[in-house]
């Protein structure tokens, strides 16, 4: 997740520019993730202002301390369980 406002808060909703500011910062962070190897799978910016990223540990703990990166999550797995 990224420090930016995702573009459905309203301060950003009333500003032209909101929505390049997001691209522009999940820009910065796209690029740091490709030129570690990884992988970045998706992005959203309206609910919230992130990008879904498969990197090692060791990058997630170099993302999570950039100045524009917010929190780094782990992306959770689930299996469904079907009865029959």
């Amino acid at each position: 997740e990224l420090k930016e406002p995702p573009a459905a808060d309203p301060a950003v909703a009333k500003s032209t520019a909101g929505r390049s500011r997001i691209r522009l910062s999940q820009r910065g962070v796209r690029a740091r993730v490709q030129a570690s190897s990884g992988q970045v799978l998706d992005s959203v910016e309206v609910v919230a202002n992130a990008l879904f990223v498969r990197v090692s540990e060791q990058e997630a703990k170099a993302l999570a301390l950039l100045p524009e990166v917010a929190r780094v999550l782990p992306n959770q797995q689930a299996h469904l369980l079907l009865d029959k």
